[in-house]
């Protein structure tokens, strides 16, 4: 062959033009499929994290909930019993004088200052801790029901009686339901007439056993009051769950205070029955508890899905960038 071919001009024109052709739409075509891939890859890391939110930040929160508690436990234990019965003493002394008071729902600066101070033995606000065997509970129980504490354990109603038991004290308890990041009163209504729960306040276990169960309007606010004579805790939880239109009053009825140890010895063994009744009922309240392993499963299969979308793309085109040179190869020998 002669080397004249390769630099004849309009041969040269052809090739280059050619080339130009053919790699341009190419680049584009590749250029167009990356951005698409990486619209996808963002699209699906958005979907994953939002299937696993809720499973995350709950495990998260309940972690957190529970480091409280330990902490709590070791800051009482580490106080002599003389400081543990004069804190409880205080919390008394508070509950006969809440009587006297013509507003208790509208502290004045004065008694507020009075209520922060009182029954705080850690210095963060956290009175003591609920327990509820029946939906398997655990949760700090902080003064005040501002926003805040809410979004973690449980708040104690301002102008209501410290959770220290004793005749006309009525302690009301408050907590959200059916938050994302927290499962905290979410399975209150589960709770039934004759199930027990416990506060755990300083080195003392209250048992209360629920004699009453309500759903009223918010400004229904009578059936906190202070009955006379009677010694009671009711917890408050929103109501229809995700309307919250409502508001569910369980009241229960103190039967018993006892020390940590006779309640483990005593109720703890109950709340792993129950715990395991509920379980094997399926009493996740209609279905809306979704198991743990649910977004988990979701996020595996949505990798999965993810890693077939990136790579079979790229397997069809190395086939095909394989059957290429083939072709040009079969072109110029027919040449």
């Amino acid at each position: 062959m002669s080397f004249a071919f390769f630099f004849k001009p309009d041969k040269l024109l052809h090739f280059n033009r050619a080339k130009y052709m053919n790699d341009t739409p190419k680049k584009k075509s590749s250029l167009t499929s990356n951005i698409i891939t990486v619209m996808i890859v963002l699209i699906m890391l958005a979907g994953i994290g939002l299937l696993l939110y809720p499973t995350i930040s709950e495990k998260w929160n309940a972690v957190h909930q529970s480091r409280i508690i330990a902490g709590y436990t070791e800051q009482i234990k580490a106080n002599n019993e003389a400081r543990i019965t004069e804190m409880w003493d205080e919390a008394v002394r508070y509950n006969e004088k809440l009587l006297t008071y013509t507003d208790r729902y509208n502290l004045s600066d004065e008694q507020m200052e009075e209520y922060m101070s009182t029954l705080d033995a850690t210095g963060t606000g956290v009175m003591g801790y609920i327990t509820i065997p029946k939906i398997d509970v655990e949760l700090p129980i902080y003064h005040t029901t501002d926003e805040a504490v809410l979004q973690i354990g449980v708040g104690h109603i301002p102008g209501t009686s410290l959770p220290v038991g004793g005749e006309s004290t009525h302690a009301v308890l408050s907590g959200h339901r059916g938050l994302p990041s927290a499962k905290l009163f979410t399975r209150l209504d589960e709770v039934l007439v004759g199930d027990t729960f416990a506060l755990h306040i300083l080195d003392k276990v209250l048992i209360y056993t629920v004699d009453d169960i309500k759903v009223v309007l918010p400004e229904e606010a009578d059936l906190i009051d202070i009955v006379e004579g009677k010694d009671y805790c009711t917890l408050i939880t929103c109501t229809p769950y995700g309307v919250n239109t409502h508001r569910m009053l369980v009241r229960g009825e103190h039967i018993e205070t006892i020390t940590d140890e006779e309640y483990k010895a005593k109720y703890e063994k109950a709340s792993a029955a129950a715990s395991s009744v509920t379980s094997d009922n399926g009493t996740m309240d209609q279905g809306r508890a979704i198991p743990d392993w649910v977004p988990i499963a979701f996020a595996i299969c949505a990798v999965l899905i993810l890693g077939f979308a990136l790579f079979a793309p790229v397997k069809k085109k190395e086939k095909k960038d394989k059957k290429t040179p083939e072709k040009e190869n079969n072109s110029s020998s027919e040449q």
